[in-house]
């Protein structure tokens, strides 16, 4: 009951990814690039065009998320980083929850990812991958840093709303 109620509310807040909460590309300036309507599932719209508080990432973000992503998929191979942040996904649970309910939706837009979607279905579920959130995190930017459509981990970055990584951070 209390999952389905998040769940519901992450739909009329979309939320960003992991990949923006490790790369830390800061402030978004509110924009939203047309092209985040494209990404949302058939039948959603994009909240920021029917007055929702969607803040994607816009065309600048995206660039330099996308050039630093190899950076930030090497700094989370770490055992300190990946230590800290399953850690983390423990103990601010509840702060995690919106980024992670949303990378569920949008991780299957990139191939290397999509394997993916259980665990961040799991980690939502409060199951067995509740103390693997950095070891998820990692994951997700290595398939991200080495996914061959750079098109697709756009249209994700795109896809997802920074206001949640912020809250994360």
């Amino acid at each position: 009951e209390d999952l389905a109620r998040k769940k519901a509310e992450s739909e009329t807040k979309p939320v960003p990814s992991a990949a923006a909460v490790t790369i830390a590309v800061g402030e978004s300036e509110g924009a939203s690039d047309t092209n985040a309507a494209s990404a949302a599932e058939p039948g959603q719209s994009d909240d920021s065009k029917d007055g929702g508080e969607h803040a994607g990432l816009n065309d600048m973000q995206v660039g330099m998320a996308l050039m630093f992503l190899p950076m930030a998929a090497g700094v989370a191979q770490s055992e300190q980083a990946r230590a800290r942040l399953n850690q983390a996904g423990v103990e601010e649970r509840e702060t995690f929850l919106p980024v992670c309910i949303q990378l569920s939706e949008y991780v299957e837009i990139v191939p290397e990812s999509a394997h993916l979607k259980p665990l961040f279905d799991s980690y939502i579920e409060g199951t067995h991958q509740a103390e693997h959130l950095g070891d998820l995190a990692a994951a997700l930017l290595q398939g991200w840093a080495s996914a061959e459509s750079k098109e697709a981990v756009k249209i994700a970055l795109q896809s997802l709303d920074l206001n949640a990584f912020m809250a994360a951070r």
